[in-house]
């Protein structure tokens, strides 16, 4: 083999090599890319399930507070169907009974409009 053939060999290896590790390089660089792509939607979808979580969370609250309401509610009516069966055994045959009744019943009425 002469020098010329020896040195067009090594210039034909060298070209390939170039070659070749140009073409790693592009596949690493995607792949880079797709990991940076399937980071990102990771990234996403964790703060879309921690937005629902929040969301349902705040929901969670928010009937826990009307629940409290809706028993405090029930308890001001028991509390007012307890005094108007107290007036009504009490008042029994005097004038002032219906009135007062009326007046406890129409305070009721108007609580539960709140």
């Amino acid at each position: 083999m002469s020098a010329n053939d020896e040195l067009e060999h090594y210039m034909t290896s060298c070209s390939r090599l170039k070659a070749e590790r140009d073409a790693l390089q592009a596949r690493v660089e995607e792949a880079e890319g797709e990991r940076d792509d399937w980071k990102a939607a990771q990234v996403a979808r964790v703060q879309d399930w921690d937005t629902r979580f929040r969301e349902i969370e705040e929901l969670a609250k928010r009937f826990l507070v009307e629940r409290d309401e809706a028993r405090a509610l029930a308890e001001r009516r028991k509390e007012a169907l307890v005094q108007i069966e107290s007036m009504t055994t009490d008042y029994v045959g005097t004038s002032q009974a219906a009135g007062d009744i009326a007046k406890v019943a129409r305070a009721a009425i108007e609580e539960e409009e709140k």
